[in-house]
């Protein structure tokens, strides 16, 4: 984002962890915006909703976001309480394998005894 906007990549890296923290305040400043300019697809509440209940599935997040960010996203479209973000793939995790995050995240924790994939292989 930053070389995209014209800063020099090596001056990025030292500018980044700044831009990681600012963003998300930044972004929670426009709440508003988000709520009015986004589009919730029609039917996707009801998709959650129903994995949610499905016993034996975790719906999560794999996203390009920033943790906060994608929080922040699905609290404005109040779809938080039917996914579990505590195991969700972030950016922030590792912008180049988020799903491989969520699937570490949920073995331990939700695997029942099952050993969890790498999907990385």
């Amino acid at each position: 984002m930053l070389v995209e906007n014209g800063i020099a990549e090596d001056e990025s890296a030292s500018l980044l962890p700044a831009m990681v923290e600012l963003l998300p305040q930044v972004q929670r400043r426009h709440i508003d915006d988000i709520r009015r300019d986004g589009v919730l697809l029609p039917g996707a509440v009801a998709a959650v909703r129903a994995v949610h209940d499905e016993p034996g599935f975790l719906p999560t997040i794999v996203t390009r976001n920033l943790k906060p960010n994608a929080l922040l996203k699905l609290a404005a479209f109040d779809l938080t309480r039917h996914v579990h973000t505590d195991i969700g793939g972030y950016a922030s995790d590792d912008m180049h394998r988020p799903p491989w995050s969520a699937s570490r995240r949920s073995g331990p924790r939700h695997s029942r005894g099952r050993a969890s994939a790498d999907p990385r292989r």
